[in-house]
């Protein structure tokens, strides 16, 4: 069982650019593992996102921890079923507009590499994407995100909002 905080600095290698890439480590990796994410995160598109990727066995908010909501969770999720916080399933069951939407890791590695200074220009050398691909998918997310003829700068400025980079 694992316990994963989804607001972590990406590593030295740029492999795994936070959480929610570990997360996906784990799972390609040890499959068997069970995950329980815990974050400070409400943004409900992204708690959709997340377990839209990961389908983690557990969720919880952190404001929402109590010792008693802690081993509840662990418990259910050692007997093989999931447990997610109230305030998950609270915000999940709002996020219905967001069900067609989903950032990807090729969407995560744009935003990351953008935010770590990189050019547009220079990512096609970093992302396995074509750079007409790379541009539709900034501007779907731009789209989605509620910029649509935002700069990259609003676009990251967004992203660092709802969670997606530090």
């Amino acid at each position: 069982m694992v316990f994963l905080d989804i607001k972590l600095p990406s590593s030295k290698t740029s492999k795994i650019t936070g959480g929610e890439d570990l997360g996906l480590f784990i799972r390609k990796q040890f499959p068997e593992t069970k995950i329980i994410v815990h974050t400070s995160l409400r943004d409900e598109q992204r708690i959709t996102n997340i377990i839209k990727s990961l389908s983690p066995e557990g969720f919880l908010i952190k404001s929402d921890l109590s010792i008693k909501i802690l081993s509840d969770s662990v418990i259910t999720v050692l007997e093989g079923n999931k447990y997610y916080s109230d305030s998950v399933r609270n915000l999940s069951k709002q996020s219905t507009s967001y069900d067609d939407f989903f950032v990807d890791s090729l969407d995560m590695q744009i935003i990351y590499f953008l935010s770590k200074g990189e050019l547009t220009k220079n990512l096609p050398r970093l992302v396995p994407l074509s750079m007409a691909t790379i541009e539709r998918r900034k501007k779907r997310l731009k789209t989605v995100f509620g910029i649509p003829y935002g700069s990259d700068k609003q676009l990251l400025d967004v992203a660092r909002e709802k969670g997606y980079i530090l």
